[in-house]
């Protein structure tokens, strides 16, 4: 029973690196996972002021204030549009147009930043930020790690 529970692990870390894969150019080398961690570490995030544009779709009984990204920090979020229209009628949640990662955060500037294989014109558009309960692969918390170690190294500068 736990082989097939590890493969199948294994299988949705795989279908959630080759979605982040779409941020890297086509023509990037990859020949094992880290080249793919590498890769992400150089993807220029979105760059999202989540308490100005951004409506937040936690359930901010439990997370609020700056404590909000240090939740975020390291996660899978999905991204909406406002305008988008709800799945059905029976829900009121606008369908999800996209995943994000969210790499690093920055309390002194009020954001957080994001990479997701969406477009600059759609990214303009997304205004909504839902909660995830997808399990990050480790080898994404290494990208995650990977920015805040230049973060943290230039704030040192």
């Amino acid at each position: 029973m736990s082989v097939s529970k590890e493969r199948s692990t294994n299988y949705s870390d795989l279908r959630l690196m080759a979605y982040f894969r779409q941020c890297l150019p086509r023509d990037f080398p990859i020949v094992h996972s880290d080249d793919i961690v590498q890769g992400l570490a150089l993807v220029q995030p979105f760059q999202l002021h989540l308490f100005k544009k951004y409506r937040s779709l936690i359930n901010t009984n439990q997370v609020s204030g700056t404590d909000l990204y240090h939740f975020l920090n390291g996660t899978i979020v999905g991204m909406a549009t406002s305008v988008s229209p709800p799945l059905s009628t029976e829900c009121s949640t606008p369908c999800c147009i996209g995943l994000g990662f969210v790499k690093a955060i920055d309390d002194s500037k009020d954001c957080i930043h994001l990479i997701a294989p969406i477009s600059d014109k759609i990214m303009e558009k997304v205004d909504i930020i839902f909660q995830s309960y997808i399990a990050v692969p480790s080898c994404l918390l290494q990208v995650s790690d990977t920015l805040s170690d230049v973060t943290e190294r230039m704030r040192d500068l």
